[in-house]
C-alpha cells in the first residue's frame, strides 16, 4: 500500500469523525443513529488509492482487520482486531468478493448515479490480500490492518471521467468512512474524497495535463529533449556546444566530431543521472564544473589562434550538461512509471536535434570563404566566446544560490 498520502487522509478522517451526524448528512448519508442499530465497530473507516495509468486501474485499499472480521464469516471469530497468516490466507477469497462487490470502479461514469451501476463496473483481472503494518488508527489506537490491491481488466475504450462507489461495511458499520486518493498518469487528484455514511459514490475528471500523458513517454520526451537545448535550463549547455564546434579545425569532418561526442555524452549523461548521487553531484561538481569549463573554452579560444578537434572535453562537459538536462526535467519524469524511457527519449531527441544543428552550421562555414584555420571566423568566435563568459557568470550565480 503506498502511504504517500496517508497524512492527508488522517486529517480527512479525523474532521470527518470529529464532525458526527451532520457532517455526514452534508456528505449525503444518514447519521449512525438513522442507520439502524449501533455497530460493533464504530469507528470503521480505511483510506483507498486509485491509481489509473494510461487506462489500466489499480485500488490499493487499507483497511482495519475488526471492519472485516465483522462481514466474513469465520475470520477474526473472537472480533479482537487481530488476525494471523494462516487466518488471513483462508479467508483470501472471501475478503476478495466482498470488497469487489463493495468497492466498484466504473469508466467513463458521468454522474455519482452511474458510478453505482454495477454492470459498468470494470471486472477484476487479479487481487492480492496481505498483512498490513501494525499502525496506530487516527485514534492513537494500534490497529491490525489488511492491505488489498485489485487489478482490474482495461475498458474497452479511452475514459477521461472516473467513477468510484462505495458501500463497504454499510450495514455492519454504518458509520464507516474511506478516505480515497486517486492519482491519474502519476498526478495526484485535486479532489481527495471522504466516502461517508452508507453507499456513496463520486466522479473523478481527468484533467488535460492527466490526458496527454496517456500518450507514449518516449515520444513525449523525444520532443522535450528537441526543444531542451533552446531553453533557459539548456544555455550553458549551447553556449558550450558552439565553442566546441566553432573552434573546431577548418573542416566539417572536425566540427561534426566535436559536435558528436558533445551530444552523445549529454545523452549518456542524461539517461545514466539517476543512478548518480544527483543531488550532491548537481549541487557541486555540475554547478561549478559548468562554470569552470565554460571559463575554460572560452578563455581557450579567445588566447589560441587555432581551431582545437576536441573530443575529450566534449565527452567531459557533454556529460556534466547531460546531468543537468534529466535534473531539468526531473519534475516530468516524477510522474511516470519508470524513468528509463522519459529520459531516453529526451536525450535521443536532444542528441538528434543537437548534432543535426551542428552538422548544419558546420557545413555553412566550413563553405566561408577566406583562409583561417578554425571552423569560424575569428570575430565569431570572440562574440561566442564572451557570450561564454556571461553564461559562465549566470551559472555561478545559480550555483551559489
Amino acid at each position: 500500500m503506498t502511504a504517500q498520502h496517508a497524512p492527508a487522509r488522517v486529517l480527512l478522517v479525523l474532521a470527518s469523525l470529529g464532525a458526527g451526524a451532520p457532517a455526514a448528512l452534508a456528505c449525503g448519508g444518514v447519521g449512525p443513529a438513522e442507520a439502524g442499530p449501533p455497530a460493533v465497530h464504530p469507528n470503521s473507516f480505511s483510506w483507498s488509492n486509485v491509481f489509473v495509468r494510461r487506462g489500466d486501474v489499480r485500488v490499493e485499499l487499507r483497511v482495519q482487520v475488526l471492519s472485516l472480521a465483522e462481514v466474513v464469516a469465520g475470520f477474526d471469530d473472537d472480533l479482537d482486531g487481530h488476525t494471523d497468516p494462516d487466518e488471513l490466507l483462508a479467508a483470501t477469497d472471501d475478503i476478495l468478493s466482498y470488497v469487489t462487490e463493495h468497492y466498484r470502479v466504473v469508466p467513463g461514469a458521468e454522474t455519482a448515479a452511474e458510478a453505482a451501476n454495477a454492470g459498468g463496473a470494470l471486472e477484476l483481472r487479479a487481487g492480492t490480500v496481505f498483512e498490513g503494518p501494525l499502525i496506530p488508527d487516527p485514534l492513537n489506537e494500534v490497529a491490525d490492518w489488511i492491505d488489498i490491491v485489485l487489478e482490474y481488466e482495461p475498458p474497452d475504450a479511452a475514459f477521461d471521467r472516473l467513477g468510484v462507489h462505495v458501500d463497504l461495511f454499510e450495514v455492519t458499520s454504518p458509520g464507516h468512512r474511506d478516505g480515497c486518493t486517486v492519482v491519474w498518469n502519476g498526478e495526484v487528484h485535486a479532489d481527495i474524497w471522504n466516502f461517508a455514511v452508507g453507499s456513496e459514490g463520486h466522479v473523478f475528471p481527468a484533467t488535460p495535463a492527466m490526458l496527454a500523458r496517456n500518450a507514449s513517454p518516449f515520444g513525449r520526451f523525444a520532443r522535450s529533449g528537441m526543444g531542451w537545448l533552446g531553453g533557459r535550463d539548456a544555455r550553458a549547455a549551447l553556449v558550450l556546444a558552439l565553442l566546441l564546434t566553432l573552434g573546431a579545425r577548418r573542416s566539417l569532418a572536425s566540427c561534426v566530431a566535436c559536435a558528436a561526442a558533445f551530444f552523445a555524452a549529454t545523452a549518456l549523461g542524461t539517461v545514466l543521472a539517476p543512478v548518480l548521487p544527483v543531488e550532491e553531484f548537481v549541487g557541486r561538481f555540475f554547478g561549478y564544473g559548468t562554470v569552470l569549463s565554460l571559463v575554460y573554452l572560452a578563455l581557450d579560444d579567445l588566447v589560441h589562434r587555432e581551431g582545437h578537434t576536441r573530443i575529450l572535453e566534449g565527452v567531459v562537459f557533454g556529460f556534466l550538461a547531460g546531468v543537468g538536462a534529466a535534473v531539468s526535467v526531473e519534475p516530468a519524469v516524477a510522474l511516470e512509471e519508470s524513468p528509463m524511457l522519459p529520459l531516453l527519449g529526451h536525450a535521443l531527441g536532444a542528441f538528434g536535434t543537437g548534432l543535426a544543428a551542428a552538422c548544419a552550421l558546420g557545413y555553412a562555414l566550413a563553405r566561408w570563404p577566406g583562409e583561417r584555420s578554425a571552423l569560424a571566423p575569428r570575430a565569431l568566435r570572440a562574440v561566442v566566446a564572451l557570450a561564454a563568459l556571461a553564461a559562465a557568470a549566470e551559472a555561478y550565480v545559480r550555483a551559489r544560490a
